[in-house]
Protein backbone atom coordinates (compact mmCIF):
# COMPACT_ATOMS: atom_id res chain seq x y z
CA UNK A 1 0.00 0.00 0.00
CA UNK A 2 1.45 3.34 -1.08
CA UNK A 3 0.07 6.51 0.55
CA UNK A 4 0.96 10.04 -0.53
CA UNK A 5 0.64 12.29 2.52
CA UNK A 6 0.28 15.82 1.14
CA UNK A 7 1.03 18.18 4.02
CA UNK A 8 1.30 21.96 4.42
CA UNK A 9 3.04 21.69 7.83
CA UNK A 10 -0.06 22.98 9.67
CA UNK A 11 -1.69 21.58 12.80
CA UNK A 12 -4.41 20.10 10.58
CA UNK A 13 -1.73 18.18 8.72
CA UNK A 14 -0.67 16.70 12.06
CA UNK A 15 -4.32 15.75 12.62
CA UNK A 16 -4.09 13.80 9.37
CA UNK A 17 -1.14 11.88 10.81
CA UNK A 18 -3.20 11.06 13.90
CA UNK A 19 -6.09 9.92 11.67
CA UNK A 20 -3.74 7.53 9.90
CA UNK A 21 -2.64 6.13 13.23
CA UNK A 22 -6.27 5.64 14.32
CA UNK A 23 -6.84 3.37 11.33
CA UNK A 24 -6.23 -0.26 12.23
CA UNK A 25 -3.39 -0.83 9.80
CA UNK A 26 -1.84 -4.27 10.07
CA UNK A 27 0.02 -4.35 6.75
CA UNK A 28 3.23 -2.53 5.88
CA UNK A 29 2.76 0.71 3.97
CA UNK A 30 4.96 3.13 2.06
CA UNK A 31 4.25 6.69 3.23
CA UNK A 32 5.45 9.46 0.95
CA UNK A 33 5.53 12.84 2.71
CA UNK A 34 5.00 15.60 0.14
CA UNK A 35 4.92 19.37 0.60
CA UNK A 36 4.57 21.84 -2.25
CA UNK A 37 6.06 25.31 -1.91
CA UNK A 38 4.24 27.93 -3.97
CA UNK A 39 6.22 31.08 -4.68
CA UNK A 40 4.60 34.46 -3.82
CA UNK A 41 2.96 36.03 -6.90
CA UNK A 42 5.46 38.90 -6.97
CA UNK A 43 8.62 36.88 -6.29
CA UNK A 44 10.12 37.95 -9.63
CA UNK A 45 9.72 41.60 -8.54
CA UNK A 46 10.88 41.04 -4.95
CA UNK A 47 14.29 39.68 -5.86
CA UNK A 48 14.21 37.21 -8.73
CA UNK A 49 16.17 33.97 -8.56
CA UNK A 50 18.07 34.87 -5.40
CA UNK A 51 14.87 35.66 -3.50
CA UNK A 52 13.21 32.53 -4.87
CA UNK A 53 16.06 30.27 -3.72
CA UNK A 54 16.17 31.85 -0.26
CA UNK A 55 12.39 31.59 0.15
CA UNK A 56 12.38 27.92 -0.91
CA UNK A 57 15.25 26.95 1.41
CA UNK A 58 13.56 28.60 4.41
CA UNK A 59 10.30 26.79 3.64
CA UNK A 60 12.16 23.52 3.09
CA UNK A 61 13.82 23.74 6.53
CA UNK A 62 10.47 24.32 8.28
CA UNK A 63 8.86 21.48 6.37
CA UNK A 64 11.64 19.03 7.25
CA UNK A 65 11.10 19.83 10.95
CA UNK A 66 7.40 19.14 10.45
CA UNK A 67 8.22 15.80 8.81
CA UNK A 68 10.11 14.75 11.94
CA UNK A 69 7.02 15.46 14.06
CA UNK A 70 4.84 13.44 11.68
CA UNK A 71 7.27 10.50 11.77
CA UNK A 72 7.25 10.67 15.57
CA UNK A 73 3.43 10.71 15.63
CA UNK A 74 3.38 7.51 13.54
CA UNK A 75 5.97 5.68 15.61
CA UNK A 76 5.04 2.05 16.07
CA UNK A 77 3.39 1.52 12.69
CA UNK A 78 4.95 -0.60 9.97
CA UNK A 79 5.83 2.30 7.68
CA UNK A 80 8.61 3.03 5.21
CA UNK A 81 9.00 6.80 4.82
CA UNK A 82 10.01 8.96 1.87
CA UNK A 83 10.29 12.76 2.02
CA UNK A 84 9.75 15.19 -0.87
CA UNK A 85 9.58 19.00 -1.00
CA UNK A 86 8.67 20.40 -4.42
CA UNK A 87 7.90 23.79 -5.92
CA UNK A 88 4.76 24.57 -7.93
CA UNK A 89 0.98 24.74 -7.86
CA UNK A 90 -0.11 22.67 -4.81
CA UNK A 91 -3.13 20.91 -6.31
CA UNK A 92 -1.61 20.15 -9.70
CA UNK A 93 1.69 19.01 -8.19
CA UNK A 94 0.00 16.68 -5.71
CA UNK A 95 -2.10 15.06 -8.45
CA UNK A 96 0.89 14.71 -10.77
CA UNK A 97 3.12 13.20 -8.07
CA UNK A 98 0.42 10.73 -7.01
CA UNK A 99 0.16 9.56 -10.61
CA UNK A 100 3.94 9.45 -11.10
CA UNK A 101 4.50 7.50 -7.87
CA UNK A 102 1.46 5.25 -8.49
CA UNK A 103 -0.01 6.08 -5.09
CA UNK A 104 -3.02 4.08 -3.89
CA UNK A 105 -4.27 6.89 -1.62
CA UNK A 106 -3.73 10.61 -1.06
CA UNK A 107 -4.03 11.81 2.54
CA UNK A 108 -4.52 15.53 3.21
CA UNK A 109 -5.36 17.78 6.15
CA UNK A 110 -8.35 20.09 5.68
CA UNK A 111 -7.95 23.84 6.10
CA UNK A 112 -10.93 24.51 8.37
CA UNK A 113 -14.64 25.31 8.53
CA UNK A 114 -15.09 29.05 7.95
CA UNK A 115 -16.34 30.45 4.64
CA UNK A 116 -12.83 31.62 3.72
CA UNK A 117 -11.37 28.30 4.82
CA UNK A 118 -13.79 26.41 2.57
CA UNK A 119 -12.79 28.58 -0.39
CA UNK A 120 -9.13 27.75 0.26
CA UNK A 121 -10.05 24.10 0.71
CA UNK A 122 -11.85 24.22 -2.63
CA UNK A 123 -8.73 25.44 -4.38
CA UNK A 124 -6.57 22.58 -3.10
CA UNK A 125 -8.34 19.58 -1.57
CA UNK A 126 -11.32 19.76 -3.93
CA UNK A 127 -8.98 20.04 -6.90
CA UNK A 128 -7.08 16.97 -5.75
CA UNK A 129 -10.25 15.00 -4.95
CA UNK A 130 -11.71 15.88 -8.35
CA UNK A 131 -8.63 15.17 -10.45
CA UNK A 132 -6.67 12.42 -8.72
CA UNK A 133 -6.91 8.94 -10.21
CA UNK A 134 -6.63 7.32 -6.79
CA UNK A 135 -8.71 7.62 -3.61
CA UNK A 136 -8.37 10.78 -1.48
CA UNK A 137 -8.88 11.38 2.24
CA UNK A 138 -9.38 14.94 3.53
CA UNK A 139 -8.92 14.94 7.30
CA UNK A 140 -10.50 17.33 9.78
CA UNK A 141 -9.40 17.33 13.44
CA UNK A 142 -11.56 15.14 15.69
CA UNK A 143 -12.02 15.40 19.44
CA UNK A 144 -12.38 11.62 19.75
CA UNK A 145 -10.51 8.81 17.99
CA UNK A 146 -12.13 7.27 14.92
CA UNK A 147 -13.07 4.04 16.68
CA UNK A 148 -15.43 5.97 19.01
CA UNK A 149 -16.99 8.14 16.30
CA UNK A 150 -17.54 5.61 13.54
CA UNK A 151 -18.05 5.86 9.79
CA UNK A 152 -20.94 7.31 7.76
CA UNK A 153 -21.91 6.15 4.25
CA UNK A 154 -24.72 7.65 2.19
CA UNK A 155 -26.68 5.16 0.08
CA UNK A 156 -29.16 5.84 -2.72
CA UNK A 157 -28.64 2.81 -4.96
CA UNK A 158 -26.33 4.68 -7.36
CA UNK A 159 -23.00 3.18 -8.50
CA UNK A 160 -21.14 5.73 -6.37
CA UNK A 161 -23.03 4.78 -3.20
CA UNK A 162 -22.58 1.06 -3.89
CA UNK A 163 -18.85 1.64 -4.31
CA UNK A 164 -18.64 3.54 -1.01
CA UNK A 165 -20.55 0.87 0.91
CA UNK A 166 -18.54 -1.95 -0.65
CA UNK A 167 -15.30 -0.18 0.14
CA UNK A 168 -16.12 0.45 3.81
CA UNK A 169 -17.43 -3.05 4.49
CA UNK A 170 -14.51 -4.77 2.76
CA UNK A 171 -11.69 -2.55 4.03
CA UNK A 172 -9.82 -4.07 6.96
CA UNK A 173 -8.90 -0.50 7.92
CA UNK A 174 -12.54 0.56 8.38
CA UNK A 175 -14.89 -2.41 8.75
CA UNK A 176 -14.13 -2.93 12.43
CA UNK A 177 -15.55 0.54 13.24
CA UNK A 178 -19.27 1.22 13.78
CA UNK A 179 -20.81 1.92 10.36
CA UNK A 180 -23.93 4.01 9.73
CA UNK A 181 -25.60 3.74 6.31
CA UNK A 182 -27.81 6.77 5.68
CA UNK A 183 -30.60 6.89 3.09
CA UNK A 184 -32.48 10.09 2.31
CA UNK A 185 -36.21 10.09 1.57
CA UNK A 186 -36.47 6.32 1.16
CA UNK A 187 -35.66 5.96 -2.56
CA UNK A 188 -37.94 3.27 -3.98
CA UNK A 189 -35.12 1.11 -5.27
CA UNK A 190 -32.34 1.93 -2.84
CA UNK A 191 -33.87 0.82 0.46
CA UNK A 192 -34.97 -2.71 -0.59
CA UNK A 193 -31.60 -3.25 -2.26
CA UNK A 194 -29.79 -1.99 0.82
CA UNK A 195 -31.72 -4.35 3.09
CA UNK A 196 -30.66 -7.25 0.91
CA UNK A 197 -27.02 -6.15 0.99
CA UNK A 198 -26.99 -5.72 4.77
CA UNK A 199 -28.36 -9.24 5.23
CA UNK A 200 -25.55 -10.78 3.18
CA UNK A 201 -23.00 -12.99 4.92
CA UNK A 202 -20.22 -10.47 4.23
CA UNK A 203 -21.99 -7.69 6.16
CA UNK A 204 -24.00 -9.60 8.76
CA UNK A 205 -21.07 -9.82 11.16
CA UNK A 206 -20.24 -6.11 11.01
CA UNK A 207 -21.46 -3.35 13.34
CA UNK A 208 -23.82 -1.68 10.82
CA UNK A 209 -27.01 0.27 11.32
CA UNK A 210 -29.27 1.73 8.63
CA UNK A 211 -30.91 5.11 9.16
CA UNK A 212 -33.39 6.94 6.92
CA UNK A 213 -34.00 10.70 7.10
CA UNK A 214 -36.37 12.98 5.19
CA UNK A 215 -34.55 15.83 3.44
CA UNK A 216 -34.48 17.74 0.17
CA UNK A 217 -30.68 17.94 -0.06
CA UNK A 218 -28.82 14.60 0.35
CA UNK A 219 -25.44 16.28 0.84
CA UNK A 220 -26.75 18.57 3.56
CA UNK A 221 -28.49 15.61 5.22
CA UNK A 222 -25.22 13.67 5.35
CA UNK A 223 -23.35 16.63 6.84
CA UNK A 224 -26.04 17.36 9.45
CA UNK A 225 -26.24 13.71 10.50
CA UNK A 226 -22.45 13.50 10.82
CA UNK A 227 -22.43 16.65 12.97
CA UNK A 228 -25.34 15.60 15.19
CA UNK A 229 -23.83 12.18 15.88
CA UNK A 230 -20.16 13.24 16.03
CA UNK A 231 -19.18 10.77 13.33
CA UNK A 232 -15.50 10.80 12.48
CA UNK A 233 -15.52 9.88 8.79
CA UNK A 234 -17.89 10.22 5.83
CA UNK A 235 -17.18 8.00 2.82
CA UNK A 236 -18.30 8.90 -0.70
CA UNK A 237 -17.66 6.99 -3.93
CA UNK A 238 -16.53 8.07 -7.38
CA UNK A 239 -16.75 5.36 -10.03
CA UNK A 240 -15.27 7.43 -12.82
CA UNK A 241 -18.21 6.77 -15.14
CA UNK A 242 -19.25 9.27 -17.79
CA UNK A 243 -17.24 11.72 -19.88
CA UNK A 244 -16.54 14.16 -17.06
CA UNK A 245 -16.74 11.83 -14.08
CA UNK A 246 -12.99 11.36 -13.78
CA UNK A 247 -12.48 15.13 -13.56
CA UNK A 248 -15.53 16.35 -11.67
CA UNK A 249 -17.20 15.25 -8.47
CA UNK A 250 -20.98 15.22 -8.32
CA UNK A 251 -22.84 18.04 -6.56
CA UNK A 252 -23.56 15.91 -3.47
CA UNK A 253 -19.93 14.82 -3.18
CA UNK A 254 -18.70 18.39 -3.57
CA UNK A 255 -21.10 19.62 -0.90
CA UNK A 256 -19.98 16.90 1.51
CA UNK A 257 -16.31 17.55 0.80
CA UNK A 258 -16.68 21.27 1.50
CA UNK A 259 -19.14 21.18 4.41
CA UNK A 260 -18.83 17.90 6.31
CA UNK A 261 -17.67 18.34 9.93
CA UNK A 262 -16.04 14.94 9.67
CA UNK A 263 -13.11 13.77 7.62
CA UNK A 264 -14.10 12.73 4.09
CA UNK A 265 -12.84 9.70 2.15
CA UNK A 266 -13.42 9.81 -1.62
CA UNK A 267 -12.94 6.24 -2.80
CA UNK A 268 -12.28 5.61 -6.47
CA UNK A 269 -12.97 2.42 -8.37
CA UNK A 270 -15.71 0.67 -10.29
CA UNK A 271 -19.07 -0.65 -9.15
Amino acid sequence: MKILFATDASSNAEAAAKFLKDLRISTEIDLILLSVVQMPDLHHVLGGKEYEDDFFHKQDAQIREHYERVIGELDGLAIRFEQHVLQGHPGKTIVAEAKHLEADLILMGAIGNSVIDRLILGSTSEFVASNAKCSVVVVRPQEQPLNQNGVLVGFDGSPNSKLALQFVTESEWLNSFPITVLTVGEPELAVPELASLLESDAMASLDIKQVTVQANHPGKALCEYAAKNSLGLTVIGSTGRGKLAQMLLGSVSKYVLQNAPSSVWVCRGSA
